[in-house]
This record gives structure tokens, C-alpha cells and sequence, in this order.
């Protein structure tokens, strides 16, 4: 009875320590996208699209960018401080590159939370009105500021193809759960092309007895997969939320112009506290 304790112990400290190194890996790993390029997050309501965000950017503890305040290292800025008019790709093509003042700062990301509604892509016309040379300094931020524009929307088609098409690194959020008080854990699909995130491929499925007795057409078929559809794979993601942390219902100030209501209290009560402060 002794040894069966012994090999159930060992079999679950070596599971525990399979997750710790997978966590910090996995993590890591994101993060360094991040740093890396541009990323685009998407992901269904709900998922942890902004919980991902903050994750990201607590992380990496530097200043940055956002239309929506993360932590107080955000300094927030609309998108449209990111045109380098009245430059455009002609100017480019054509030698004729006006110089302008520089008004960002260098190495500070920015971070645009629900891409969908700042750049949905049923609007192109007023995209392209609103922001003409945004799409321009996506593609030479690195040279102009060292920096890298994210942005997280529901679904990837939504966004401005200007955008969703140039990114770098591509992250789909597929759950999210909380563990115990602001711990979560969430589990979150990496893609490595556009095309790949586009139609929503899952990962390759392994048939780990093929792998074991080295089966060389298991070891081709993958091959395969990664040539057409470049990196595909799940990450999971352990993520405490600070006490001071982004405020997940943001958009009730902006479009009401109070604050969302606590839970347990009645939009009602919200609108009748506005109306008695002000009187």
C-alpha cells in the first residue's frame, strides 16, 4: 500500500510541475509577442479579450498608450494621434515625404481596447476620412517610435483590414475562468498568420501512440499543417488582477455619462444618484 502512495504522490508532483512550467512558459511567451510586434486579441463577449490586455501590460510594466486607462502607467490616447499626415503610401512611392513634428513618445505601445467600435470594418469610407495615415504608421512604427499597436475585438473580421491584415501575432481568447478571488486562468489560441486566425484552425491534433512508436507520417502531417498554416497552438494563461485594475464596464461613463452600477444596485438608482448630485 506504501508504494502505491509513493507513485500517486510522484505522478501528481510531476503533473503540478508539468502546469507551473507550462504557465510560466505559455506566459512568457505571449508577453514576448508583444514586444515582438503588433497583435491583434479576439475573442467572444466575455472571454477575457481586456483581461488578456492588462495581463500583457502588467507584465511588461512600462508606459503606454490606451484608449481605456489599464493601470496608472496608461497615459490615454484617441487613435487618431497615431496619423502622420498628411502623409500617405504615394508620398512614399513618389519621394515626396513631408516632415512633421513629433508629438508620441518613444517605446509606449499602444493598446486599443474594442477595436470593433473605434475601427469596425463596415465603415471603410469613414476610416479612411478619420484616419489616412494611421494604416501607414502601423506598418512604420518600429522605425518611427520603437513601439507596437494592439488591439482586441470580438470577432477578426470586424476590425479595419488596414490593421487586422498587418499585425504581426494573432491571439484568440477562448475562456476565461476566475480560480479564487482575481486569480483566472484562461485559455487562449495563438496563431502565427492572418489567414490561420481567419478561419479559426485548431491546433493539430497529435496522436500521441504514433508519436511514441516514431511514426514518420504522423511526423509529415504535422510538417504539413505548420507549412500551411504556420504556428497554431493553445496557450494557457495564469493572471492575477491587480486591486487597482481596468474598469470592465468603461463604455456605461462614456455613452451614460455616470458610472456603471455596483452589484445589487438598479440602473435607476444609478440615473436617480446622478440627478441628486447635481441638484
Amino acid at each position: 500500500m506504501g508504494w502505491v502512495i509513493i507513485v500517486l504522490a510522484s505522478a501528481a508532483g510531476v503533473f503540478c510541475l508539468y502546469w507551473v512550467i507550462r504557465l510560466i512558459r505559455d506566459g512568457s511567451f505571449a508577453v514576448s509577442c508583444f514586444e515582438r510586434g503588433n497583435c491583434i486579441v479576439a475573442g467572444h463577449k466575455g472571454n477575457g479579450k481586456d483581461l488578456f490586455f492588462s495581463y500583457v501590460i502588467n507584465k511588461r510594466k512600462k508606459p503606454h498608450y490606451s484608449n481605456i486607462r489599464y493601470n496608472k502607467q496608461t497615459e490615454i490616447l484617441d487613435p487618431k494621434a497615431f496619423n502622420i499626415d498628411p502623409n500617405t503610401y504615394r508620398d512614399f512611392l513618389n519621394g515626396t515625404v513631408k516632415v512633421i513634428p513629433k508629438t508620441l513618445k518613444e517605446n509606449m505601445d499602444y493598446y486599443l481596447s474594442d477595436g470593433g467600435v473605434f475601427m469596425p470594418s463596415t465603415y471603410q469610407g469613414d476610416l479612411v476620412k478619420l484616419y489616412p495615415s494611421l494604416p501607414l504608421m502601423y506598418a512604420l512604427q518600429r522605425h518611427l517610435l520603437n513601439s507596437n499597436f494592439h488591439a482586441n475585438v470580438q470577432n477578426l473580421p470586424r476590425l479595419w483590414d488596414k490593421l487586422r491584415e498587418q499585425a504581426d501575432y494573432y491571439f484568440f481568447c477562448t475562456q476565461s475562468k476566475r480560480l479564487i478571488g482575481r486569480w483566472f486562468i484562461q485559455k487562449i489560441r495563438y496563431y502565427e498568420t492572418y489567414e490561420a486566425a481567419s478561419q479559426n484552425v485548431l491546433p493539430f491534433k497529435v496522436d500521441r501512440r504514433l508519436i511514441i512508436s516514431n511514426d514518420k507520417r504522423q511526423l509529415a502531417l504535422k510538417h504539413q499543417f505548420d507549412a500551411q498554416n504556420g504556428q497554431v497552438r493553445y496557450l494557457y494563461i495564469l493572471n492575477h488582477l491587480p486591486k487597482e485594475h481596468y474598469d470592465t464596464r468603461h463604455f456605461h461613463k462614456v455613452v451614460y455619462g455616470v458610472e456603471a452600477p455596483r452589484r445589487g444596485e438598479t440602473e435607476c438608482s444609478s440615473r436617480k444618484g446622478k440627478k441628486n448630485s447635481s441638484k
